[in-house]
Order: structure tokens, then sequence, then C-alpha cells
């Protein structure tokens, strides 16, 4: 309708008219500066900020007054402790909904019989509406389990304890599962590849695909981790499991994060064994090495979450842990590009930015940094720029207004 409009006129104004809109960009741009916002604490001295929904509320967790680590949801500049069961959680993923998944901290302490250590026992968390508690247990087996992902209609995707079979006393092994409302919030083992015996799942689309890795049976040796990604029916049930390859034979992959085009990005190991960031496209198995600020032998990495504009953040740490980065990427044209957040937000803020955990459709970023020598929750929001439609209304005025001009002065 507005190529017909603009072409009345004729010319060489309604080429370039035409030309000026086809070439205007259909994806979302990097914004070139971020606003910063301190999310604060629950009285302790750190907190961390693991997730976010479209309309900006943030989840994580934070120190106490106490000293008890708490999942909090933040929302209208203030936050608020989530119910617990007196000995702390943490919250990972909040829907549009304001349901929230996480996990509970139980305050029981499992010993650890294959190195006598002990550790804390979680169950898997479920805050519907930001509010009500309900403890989603565990697969029946100890010591962990933990919420990474919530949809918009309730599924839950994570990973949680469960007995290894034939093996009696040894309840360690960690299996991903899937949660769908109406079957009474129950876990539901979401399987391995074949022969392997512990999986993980960290995220959901639309198309209830959810990325994750298996790990074979590492009681006789070394164990194998490879990427997959799960494809869950309607009722939960598992279609299927499809692996997504390493940068090279018989090395470590990982996949972390999904958009709803089924965009995957995590982490592979390259031939002599370096931890790099990948991309996996659209219904590709195939990685793509993802560009990294920093390439020290040693250098940890993640690239934690993608969002419908094909952008991805993450966090990386040079070999001794002497530099941290919250880092974004973009795709411009065929080439990615990854881009240092600190840069992008004010010099003179205080903040020092150590990781990029999410990101939504808004471009929003969450994460953590230091600020004022403490650990603490940040959530970036790109600074105003005129919306599309706004542009066009421009646009479309201005050139409305050439043409009448032009018109008037043609009779």
């Amino acid at each position: 309708m507005l190529r017909t409009l603009l072409s009345v006129g004729g010319g060489a104004f309604s080429l370039a008219a035409v030309t000026f809109f086809q070439s205007m960009p259909a994806h979302a741009f990097v914004p070139d500066r971020y606003d910063i916002t301190d999310l604060g604490t629950l009285g302790g001295e750190s907190s961390l900020a693991y997730g976010l929904n479209e309309t900006g509320d943030v989840v994580g967790v934070s120190e106490g007054a106490d000293g008890v680590n708490r999942a909090f949801v933040w929302s209208d500049g203030s936050m608020k402790t989530l119910p617990d069961l007196g000995f702390g959680g943490v919250a990972y993923d909040i829907n549009n909904s304001g349901d929230i998944t996480g996990a509970l901290s139980t305050g029981i302490d499992y010993v650890r019989p294959w190195d006598g250590r002990s550790s804390s026992v979680d169950n898997v968390a479920l805050w519907q509406d930001g509010q009500q508690l309900v403890n989603l247990g565990n697969l029946g087996g100890l010591p962990r389990g933990e919420g990474r992902a919530i949809a918009e209609d309730g599924w839950i995707v994570g990973t949680a304890s469960a007995p290894l079979p034939d093996v009696p006393g040894e309840d360690i092994w960690q299996r991903a599962f899937v949660s769908v409302p109406g079957s009474n919030s129950v876990l539901n083992d979401a399987g391995t590849f074949p022969g392997d015996i512990r999986s993980f799942i960290f995220d959901l689309n639309t198309a209830k695909q959810a990325p994750g890795f298996s790990v074979s049976d590492n009681r006789g040796g070394p164990a194998a981790t490879d990427a997959g990604l799960w494809q869950f029916n309607s009722d939960g049930s598992i279609q299927s499991i499809t692996p997504l390859e390493a940068l090279a034979p018989d090395q470590t992959s990982v996949a972390l994060g999904i958009n709803d085009a089924g965009e995957v990005v995590g982490r592979s190991a390259t031939a002599d064994g370096q931890n790099v960031t990948v991309y996996w496209g659209a219904r590709e198995t195939s990685p793509e090495l993802l560009p990294v600020l920093t390439e020290d032998p040693g250098t940890y990495v993640r690239a934690w979450q993608i969002n419908n504009q094909s952008l991805a953040v993450g966090e990386l740490r040079n070999a001794t842990d002497t530099e941290r980065f919250a880092t974004l990427w973009a795709k411009n044209a065929d080439e990615w590009k990854n881009i240092d957040l600190q840069t992008l937000i004010p010099t003179e803020s205080g903040w020092d930015l150590s990781g990029a955990l999410s990101i939504n459709d808004a471009g929003q970023i969450v994460g953590y940094g230091v600020v004022d020598n403490q650990q603490r929750a940040f959530l970036l929001t790109p600074e105003a720029v005129p919306e599309p439609s706004a542009v066009t209304a421009v646009i479309v005025t201005v050139c409305l207004g050439l043409f009448i001009r032009r018109s008037a002065t043609d009779d």
C-alpha cells in the first residue's frame, strides 16, 4: 500500500522513497548504549540475576540479611524474597504470567559416596504468580533438582536426581526432566542418549524443543558429554533427542540456549581440547564457531541464551580468572561479532560487568557484575530509540507533504 502511494508522483522522488523503505533493517539492531540498573540485594552483600521475562521482571539469587542465599523476584524497582522452606533457594526463570521456577534448599545434607563430601539436597521449585510455592521435589533421588526454564503455558524443564538402576544407594545421577501442567506437576524423566546415564536441560522454546546434553557412564573411565536437542510431544512425552555435533570428533559439546526459530547456542571443545562458544542454526546439527574477546588457553566460555532477534549473551573468563567479560553476540549478514557489554554502558557507572546470563526480545539483559566492591545483579536496558512504527510514520508524513507540494506545483 505504501509503495503504491509513493509511486503515484513518479520520478526520482518515488524511486528513492521505495529504495529507502526496502533498505530498512528487518531485524533488531545492537543498541549503541544501555542504561544499567543495580537490582540491589535482600539485605546481604551480593546478588546475581539469572532470568527475566518480556516485561522486565527479573529473578535470581541474593544473600539475605541472615547470610542465607534466597531466591528473589525484582519488579517495578524493588526486590522481593520468594517463599522457601527456611533454608534458601534460587530462581532461574520467569514467564510473562509471573510464574517462576528454580531450586529449593531442603536443609538436608547428603554425603557423596565417591568422595565423602557433603552436598545440600535441593528440590525443584515452582512459584505460581511469583508468590505461591509448590515444592516439585525430585525424581526420587539425591542430591539436586532445579527448574531451569518455564514456558508461557507452565511447562517446566530442568534437571533432577534419580536413583541409578541396579546400583542401590547411589542416588547421584542427574536426569533431564519435563513437567507439564495438568499432570499434577509430576517431574517426568526426559531420558538420555542410548547407553548414557545422565542428562541436563537448560531452556525451552514454543515448539517444545529443549537444548541440553547427555553424559555417558563414567564409572569405568572418562565420561563423554554430547549436546542434544530434545523434542517433546504435546503431552510431554519424548518425540526425539537429536545429537548436536561438536567442533571436532570425540570432543565435548553442550547446548544451553534456544530461541523460537530453533537456533541454539552453547559450547564445544576443539580438537586440542580448548573450550569455545558455538552456534547451531535452526534444523542444523553442525556447529559454527562464535568469536570471543579473549582466546587464552583455558578460557571459561559460555553462550547462555539467544533471543528471537538472534542476539546471544554469555560470559567469558580468562584462564587465571583475572578477567571476566559480560558479552553479546550479534550476526551481521553472515558474520558473528562478539561485543564487550562493558563498552556499551556509561563509563562513569562504576560497574565492572562479569557475566550476561539472559536476554529478552526487547533486548534487555540480566547478569552480574561488581560495583562498590560487591557482586550485584544488574539489568541492562537499551537506551530509548524511536519505535520502527514511529519512524515509519514520520517518513510517511514527510513524503506525503512533499508529494502534495509537488502535485500542487504541477497543477
